[in-house]
């Protein structure tokens, strides 16, 4: 009979646990910071460049909607504009752009390596 309830406790305790959002901790070492991060945070993440290809320029973050979506060759050049009216410009592959719509509030964080945008991660504004 103890065994039953050993087994009925345990049971319980597994089950409780599958429920709760734990989130997870990553190390971020560019950063030199540690982040918590849950599930629901990682999936507003729309690009994100490679650990190794992380540039050691100062990375800006800007905060707006998309404007507008320019198709070139190969990629799209998206613009995007904040709520002060000042533009960022950057090219992007198609099938991101595809992801993206009109008015879609989104933060970019990205760098300026040699009179160009650099774009090191792109989220949507939850």
């Amino acid at each position: 009979m103890r065994r039953f309830y050993f087994l009925l406790l345990l049971s319980i305790i597994i089950t409780g646990c599958q429920q709760q959002q734990v989130p997870e901790t990553l190390y971020d070492l560019e950063g030199q910071s540690i982040t918590s991060q849950t599930r629901e945070m990682q999936r507003s993440i729309l690009y994100q460049v490679p650990k190794e290809r992380v540039l050691n320029q100062p990375i800006k973050i800007f905060d707006g909607y998309v404007l507008e979506r320019i198709k070139n060759q190969k990629n799209v050049r998206l613009k995007i504009q904040n709520d002060n009216g000042e533009l960022l410009m950057f090219e992007i592959e198609e099938e991101l752009a595809n992801q993206l719509r009109q008015n879609m509030e989104l933060i970019v964080r990205y760098s300026h390596v040699k009179g160009e945008v650099v774009v090191v991660e792109i989220r949507k504004k939850s």
